[in-house]
């Protein structure tokens, strides 16, 4: 049987809590990171990410990255997601700023690890023996040259490394208390499924409560109940897209590309819904940079929650179903806000 996420996670922060003080940075961080795609916790993602590739001019604009955001601007919509971003990266560099100067490290953990053991072992570079007493000697005063420029360097990059370890063990920290605490999913995940709810209540009541009968079946755990979960997934995408996009007619884009959009092709109403929202919303805008990776993960999600009508359903892959449902509604009614607020 597959382990379940909050198995896995569990296994996860035990090994690395008892084990830590053997890891590097590097490890720790990656480690976080693995914590963080598992919890689907979309702004601790981000951060890590940039403290294993390092702060680039691009770092904000690498697509693992701006994905992060997007999945954020989603949950909590987008001026409190920019909030919560200046302020992860505000922390990380004040982090990486080295004590007494203005200047930042934007070397990833791992590159600066590397430069500190470089520059410890040419700290603690020996004399050559074997010299004469005058060579010896300017050896010796050569090395107390390099060492008195070394030492500082040492202890800036040291620090560096240490702030950057307690903010990865810190977040494990915290995982782990909210996992005992009984929250199996982050606050921002948690947020983010109480404006889906709220909103959907009101604005597609059919897919709510599809979306409400996928957790109840999930929370049963048995193989029908699975299916069901799956299946009412599906149904609340369908649902979804008949409240945003009511079936219609066929439309042609200006590259002559038909699509049909009548109640079978729910798919397709929700890939135009968004085309349709570009320039009214920026969250479309973002979505609709690249419909094809959109129009595939409809696909995705959709051929996902189809298990569940025509064949059996890992608890894993229910469990993804919903998750990816809640974060589908939450994109598109972030869409449907932000229309509102400028019509």
């Amino acid at each position: 049987m597959a382990m379940l996420i909050e198995d896995q996670l569990r296994e996860i922060l035990n090994g690395a809590l008892v084990t830590h003080p053997n890891m590097s940075a590097t490890e720790l961080v990656q480690t976080a990171l693995r914590v963080a795609v598992l919890r689907d916790d979309p702004l601790a993602e981000s951060w890590l990410r940039i403290e294993l590739e390092g702060i680039r001019k691009e770092s904000g604009k690498s697509p693992e990255i701006s994905e992060c955001h997007s999945r954020l601007a989603a949950l909590v919509g987008t001026d409190r997601a920019q909030e919560q971003v200046s302020a992860a990266i505000e922390s990380l560099i004040a982090r990486r700023t080295m004590d007494g100067k203005n200047s930042v490290s934007g070397q990833s953990i791992g590159e600066l690890e590397s430069l500190n053991r470089a520059t410890q072992e040419l700290h603690d570079t020996p004399i050559t023996p074997g010299m004469t007493p005058i060579d010896t000697g300017l050896a010796s005063i050569d090395r107390t040259k390099m060492r008195a420029t070394t030492t500082p360097i040492l202890m800036q990059q040291g620090a560096i490394i240490q702030r950057v370890r307690q903010a990865a063990f810190g977040y494990l920290v915290r995982v782990e208390a909210e996992l005992v605490r009984g929250q199996s999913v982050p606050d921002v995940i948690a947020q983010g499924r109480a404006f889906v709810e709220a909103t959907l209540a009101v604005r597609a009541p059919d897919a709510h409560s599809a979306l409400l009968s996928a957790q109840d079946r999930l929370a049963q755990d048995d193989d029908e109940s699975l299916s069901h979960a799956a299946t009412s997934c599906r149904r609340a995408i369908k649902a979804l897209a008949d409240a945003l996009f009511p079936p219609s007619t066929s439309v042609t884009d200006s590259e002559g590309a038909t699509r049909v959009l009548d109640d079978e092709r729910y798919r397709n109403r929700l890939v135009e819904y968004v085309r349709s929202s570009r320039g009214r919303s920026t969250h479309a805008d973002l979505l609709a940079s690249n419909i094809s990776a959109l129009a595939t993960r409809f696909k995705s999600l959709d051929d996902l929650a189809s298990k569940g009508v025509h064949a059996g359903i890992r608890r894993a892959e229910a469990e993804s179903c919903v998750n990816w449902t809640y974060m589908l509604a939450a994109d598109l009614l972030r869409i449907e806000e932000e229309r509102e607020s400028v019509a």
